[in-house]
């Protein structure tokens, strides 16, 4: 080996060099290796490691918290919507035919209101939605079962964190639903539009 100051050629074994007198290192591992060793055994280095992998890992894990927390609400408003309606319709001694009736007469005086401002309604647990009215009548779902805002005679937009917060965006796939989905209204029956995202969550189909 050579000596570290002169450069000198000196055997392996020995302390001092022959030609400058120079203290030879005999250590078996270099000083840095010995710093980074005690640098990585404190945590100076597995803390950097471990918020790296919380930053790659926590997006996705909110993702999917918030996905099946949109699929749970969409599956429940379908549910209460359609026996809100049910209800109306088995307990009314009058056939409705006109959007509006259906809407206020079967649907809404069933439903577990929370609060009515205007066009928006809060249910019970938090969930807003509004209606827009497609036609003055309504008609039962078609047989065909292929269901549109072209034969519906009302649209129901729904939002899971409020129409004022989170992302006011309509689902794009069934892993990606986002906050807003939407159903149809029939007078006998309230439905997904055919093929929708909300049409493969109701029917667990995946992308």
């Amino acid at each position: 080996m050579k000596c570290s100051k002169c450069g000198s050629e000196i055997e392996n074994n020995s302390k001092i060099c022959p030609n400058c007198n120079a203290k030879v290192n005999t250590d078996k591992f270099p000083v840095w290796v010995i710093v980074l060793l005690i640098l990585f055994c404190s945590g100076f280095f597995v803390i950097p490691v471990i918020g790296l992998v919380a930053a790659l890992t926590i997006p996705s894990l909110v993702v999917s918290t918030d996905n099946a927390k949109a699929r749970a609400v969409i599956k429940k408003e379908y549910a209460q919507f359609n026996q809100a309606l049910l209800m109306g319709k088995a307990i009314s001694d009058k056939e409705y035919i006109q959007t509006e009736d259906i809407l206020e007469k079967y649907l809404l005086e069933h439903l577990n209101l929370k609060k009515v401002d205007g066009d928006m309604l809060i249910l019970a647990d938090d969930t807003e939605f509004n209606f827009t009215k497609i036609s003055d009548t309504c008609s039962p779902a078609p047989t065909s079962g292929e269901y549109s805002s072209k034969t519906a005679c009302a649209k129901f937009l729904f939002d899971v964190n409020g129409f004022d917060k989170g992302l006011n965006k309509k689902p794009v796939s069934v892993r990606k639903l986002n906050d807003r989905f939407v159903l149809l209204l029939y007078s006998d029956k309230i439905v997904p539009e055919s093929g929708s995202i909300e049409d493969k969550v109701l029917n667990n189909i995946s992308d």
